[in-house]
């Protein structure tokens, strides 16, 4: 997800928090009911967890085919078969291949919590599914600039993340939600003058708060160990811009899912970001080696990129441009090729290298090409100037 998107993304969420209102009964709560106040549930369900994020789904759902046969109406088995869909999406937000099919296994997962709270409004399973499936509705619609169904959708989510900590307040698995908020809430105000305009409406923010919500949640959660853990890496990463305290967090996700491409490529970009081009060589070189990864083209165009400007930095031209030609090479698999981030990046540096070793034509040709095609790309200021030094 890019910064920008990320943050309206947040935005969303803090901003709709007051304009509905839906009150639990702590007193009529039946935890008994729940799956998730079920020890041997948890348990399977960690393992699963653990199972998903490092990729292997069908091993996930065979951990939980016991439950699943003996409460087949649960809401949880819908929403979990949205997750492999939102792993493809997240490998390649610049794609929308597979939107239609997540969305509507979202609505489906987000009507059978709303089957199962006709009869007990107050099911906390159902409203943990509820508010997780409209949360990541939200944060897809954000990444689409579909912002009157991200803002229903969030709104939905917060409603009932704030009245669950009504019930619960002891849940460690809602210092998540919560840590997300309260960093966002003050990273907006912080950073936008637009929400600073209004911040008076909304409870004060508190970055560091929101910040050690999150590690709480990273240490002692049931289920959302991974996901802070990796909200924790990304934060540090793109936001803080405090890389050193990126690494550790990075560094978990990708030695205990070693599977996941995604996290492997935040810790490249971590490795990079703090120009330890030894750690960052190393690993672009076993990301490119390994088989599994191959067939993954978002992944191997940006690890082609990264891979080309560390040869740039040691001035090994002709390894630079094998690798930044490798990334375009890649640009037949998408539609939208002349768009994409790292394509219009391996383009740039590519007319670097040209430049640096006196192919002024070819450097041209490169240049004119990004200006045409991308004039919101941040590289356009920086081809227009170096077209102008040829």
């Amino acid at each position: 997800m890019s910064k920008q998107s990320f943050v309206v993304c947040a935005f969303t969420w803090v901003s709709i928090l007051f304009l509905f209102s839906w009150t639990v009964d702590k007193a009529t709560a039946q935890q008994s009911e729940y799956l998730l106040d079920n020890p041997d549930f948890v348990a399977d369900m960690q393992a699963a967890i653990d199972y998903a994020y490092d990729f292997r789904f069908d091993q996930a759902r065979a951990s939980l085919s016991d439950w699943e046969q003996k409460y087949p109406d649960h809401p949880v088995w819908v929403f979990w078969d949205g997750l492999p869909v939102w792993w493809k999406i997240l490998n390649d937000l610049e794609s929308e291949q597979h939107d239609s099919e997540f969305l509507e296994i979202m609505r489906r997962a987000d009507h059978a919590s709303n089957r199962m709270l006709r009869g007990n409004r107050r099911h906390l399973d159902a409203l943990v599914v509820k508010s997780l499936t409209n949360g990541l509705m939200a944060r897809l619609h954000s990444n689409r600039h579909n912002w009157y169904h991200s803002f229903n959708h969030a709104r939905t989510a917060l409603n009932i993340l704030f009245n669950i900590e009504q019930i619960y307040p002891e849940t460690t698995d809602l210092q998540f939600g919560l840590g997300l908020y309260r960093y966002f809430a003050a990273f907006l105000a912080d950073e936008y003058r637009l929400v600073r305009t209004f911040s008076w409406m909304l409870p004060e923010g508190d970055r560091p708060g929101g910040l050690e919500r999150l590690k709480e949640a990273a240490e002692n959660s049931a289920f959302f160990i991974p996901e802070s853990t990796y909200f924790l890496g990304h934060i540090y990463l793109h936001f803080e811009k405090e890389y050193e305290k990126a690494e550790p967090f990075l560094n978990t996700l990708t030695e205990n899912y070693p599977n996941n491409s995604y996290f492997q490529r935040l810790m490249l970009r971590t490795h990079f970001a703090r120009r330890n081009i030894i750690k960052a060589t190393e690993l672009a070189d076993s990301l490119l080696a390994n088989d599994s990864f191959k067939s993954n083209k978002a992944f191997m165009e940006e690890v082609h990129t990264i891979r080309g400007r560390l040869y740039m930095r040691v001035r090994n031209f002709d390894r630079a441009e094998e690798h930044f030609k490798s990334a375009l090479s890649l640009g037949e698999h998408f539609p939208n090729a002349d768009k994409r981030r790292y394509q219009t990046q391996a383009r740039y540096f590519l007319a670097r290298v040209y430049k640096d070793t006196h192919r002024t034509e070819q450097a041209r040709a490169e240049l004119q090409h990004i200006i045409r095609s991308r004039p919101d790309s941040p590289y356009l200021s920086n081809s227009r100037e170096l077209l102008r030094q040829l």
